[in-house]
């Protein structure tokens, strides 16, 4: 333009000019849109050390202690998450606490996690199952089995872990419920039994070849 800089004139047609650009550039589809996503899909990093209240659902029937002392000390990956939404994981880490291990709170923690991991692992061969309780069916046992034996290093643990939590939810539970709930109790002790007599049988077998 031969307008000087600031003559009116000027800034008048570089306004308009600028005005038009924008229109033309807002009435293209430039727009970009960003998917929609899940925030319960994501995990909190692992290098964190913040740990978020919200987290744990207070509604839970869990102990102080779990959730000033356990809770924010977990691992944040995806089997602390199970173990903190799971009702009946909780349930039996208070137990856990008061009755074995008040200061021993790895042992209690670990004992949580290795339900939240079998949990997760018989949801992976039925994902029908909403949690652990749910879980707790006759027509689930051979899930539950298959699963402890999956999980072999903690195997023996899990047994007793089992079982302990058919005791804790089966004073609330009536009629053929509690009954079903009973009866996977003693299926898994004669489970294991058996698991024993083969180990002691194949151990006493290769002492002999030896």
């Amino acid at each position: 333009m031969s307008l000087p800089l600031e003559h009116k004139l000027r800034v008048m047609l570089i306004r308009n000019l600028r005005e038009r650009g924008n229109y033309l550039l807002d009435s293209m589809n430039t727009c970009t849109t960003t998917e929609l996503f899940d925030p319960n899909e994501y995990l909190a990093c692992q290098y964190s050390l913040y740990c978020e209240d919200s987290v744990v659902d207070q509604s839970l029937p869990i102990s102080e202690q779990l959730k000033t002392d356990i809770f924010p000390k977990m691992r944040p990956d995806l089997c602390s998450k199970v173990t903190k939404e799971d009702t009946l994981i909780c349930k039996y880490g208070s137990w856990y606490l008061e009755n074995i291990s008040s200061g021993l709170q790895k042992i209690s923690t670990l004992r949580m996690r290795e339900l939240a991991k079998l949990l997760m692992e018989i949801q992976e061969r039925n994902s029908n199952i909403k949690d652990l309780e749910d879980a707790l069916q006759l027509k689930y046992f051979n899930f539950i089995v298959d699963s402890i034996k999956y999980l072999v290093n903690s195997s023996k643990i899990l047994y007793d872990s089992i079982k302990k939590c058919c005791e804790l939810i089966s004073p609330d539970l009536t009629g053929h419920r509690k009954r079903e709930v009973e009866k996977i109790k003693e299926y898994l002790k004669l489970n294991f039994l058996v698991i024993e007599l083969v180990l002691i049988n194949l151990l006493n077998l290769m002492a002999l070849l030896c």
